[in-house]
């Protein structure tokens, strides 16, 4: 689905704000809270290095430069003909193709919290992904057959030039390349699995932290958070194209601090920052042509840095009464410049392409509504405390990132 196809950690289960839109808060002594939340995402665009959005797709130009990398004799043997006659090699082109994708992602996510302290709580998050990707062909640019007909018919006193030129003008569309060649040319010309619709489910990776509520006044606090991300899912395997992983095969660690301002009785003003750590960690992966083309014949083992994460949040919610409130949010995620090291020093020429645009960001807009008994409980109006909560999330805009839209389904209980 594209240069990193471990893109759908999507953050499932925030334990911010256990007690009713208050983030600083955490669990009392003793209380624990289970989680469920369901995440249905469909990504189908992204946004490139200049903020544009575009589909998600590989680009396969049949240029002759690409063509010489394949190792198939035929083709080599029709190159070789042209490479006596450069101006035609140079314009040869087969036409450029696009391979576009689309992804329905649903992760069911389940979390358990346990208040150590009334300002102490520990939790775990454990998403399971199910994810269906389809794919299609489409053509970009045409052929050059035209062109190379013409510079070889041009070659007076070359009977042989003026033949292969007549020929390619009488039989271009008997020539044109299809989705059957580029069949052909994905699973033979660079040894991936073939290629076409992929459905996968699994486990994501697991995280695991604690809260620590250090200032509460009667009407703000702060909370600190910290904990580790562990590389239990599933990564993109680099023999298939349209696959997407489940984790990003590496350990984490995060840290987290924010709070909350009780403006008036209905309204509550949030903000917290965390920043992410990714650990190295050794990977197979592709070796890509250029920095900009997603595609490679060999493979060979890296040592993959991927960058580290910031991510700052801006929320207000309104308390409609003592067990509805609404709310809405701006998010803003800055992932920074991966590194690579190839095992092997004669792909140290690849590293820099792996890493090329390996930087992003992402601007998002949520907005939420949720019913909560647990206002009502502690009034002794409610015989259980628990909550739902609806959500839908909005990328904006963002650079070298895939645009994800999600709606989420969130039932809590205490108990």
């Amino acid at each position: 689905m594209a240069k990193n196809k471990s893109i759908f950690m999507l953050g499932l289960l925030a334990f911010n704000g256990l007690a009713f839109a208050q983030y600083h808060k955490t669990l009392p002594k003793g209380v624990r809270v289970g989680v469920y939340k369901n995440v249905q995402a469909e990504v189908n665009s992204s946004f490139n290095q200049a903020n544009s959005e575009a589909p998600i797709s590989y680009k396969i130009k049949g240029d002759s430069e690409f063509l010489d990398s394949l190792d198939d004799e035929t083709i080599q043997s029709a190159l070789d003909i042209l490479r006596d006659y450069p101006d035609a090699y140079s314009k040869l082109n087969l036409g450029t193709y696009k391979v576009e994708g689309k992804a329905n992602i649903n992760v069911d996510g389940y979390g358990l919290a346990y208040g150590i302290t009334n300002k102490l709580t520990v939790y775990t998050a454990v998403p399971v992904y199910k994810a269906n990707v389809k794919l299609k062909y489409k053509r970009s640019e045409q052929n050059s057959y035209g062109d190379v007909s013409d510079i070889l018919q041009n070659n007076t006193g070359d009977d042989f030039a003026q033949a292969i030129g007549t020929f390619l003008d009488q039989y271009s569309g008997q020539l044109d390349v299809n989705s059957n060649f580029l069949q052909n040319l994905v699973t033979n010309g660079f040894g991936y699995e073939e290629v076409g619709d992929w459905q996968g489910e699994g486990l994501g990776d697991i995280e695991l932290g604690m809260m620590y509520n250090f200032l509460t006044r009667r009407n703000y606090g702060l909370k600190a958070t910290f904990g580790t991300i562990a590389p239990t899912g599933r990564v993109d395997d680099p023999d298939v194209i349209q696959d997407i992983g489940f984790g990003d095969g590496q350990w984490d660690l995060f840290a987290e601090v924010g709070g909350s301002y009780l403006l008036t009785n209905r309204i509550t003003l949030s903000s917290y920052f965390r920043y992410t750590y990714q650990f190295a960690s050794d990977k197979t992966l592709r070796v890509p042509y250029g920095k900009d083309v997603n595609l490679g014949d060999e493979s060979t083992n890296y040592n993959e840095k991927l960058g580290n994460k910031a991510l700052i949040n801006f929320s207000a919610s309104y308390a409609l009464n003592d067990w509805a409130s609404i709310s809405s949010s701006y998010e803003y995620e800055n992932i920074g410049k991966a590194k690579y090291t190839a095992d092997n020093s004669e792909y140290a020429y690849s590293e820099s392409y792996l890493a090329a645009n390996s930087n992003s960001t992402s601007h998002n807009l949520r907005v939420a509504a949720e019913l909560s008994s647990v206002t009502l409980y502690t009034q002794k109006k409610f015989i259980l405390p628990g909550s739902i909560g609806f959500a839908y999330q909005r990328m904006l805009y963002g650079t070298n990132t895939e645009k994800v839209d999600r709606y989420e389904l969130e039932f809590r209980m205490f108990f």
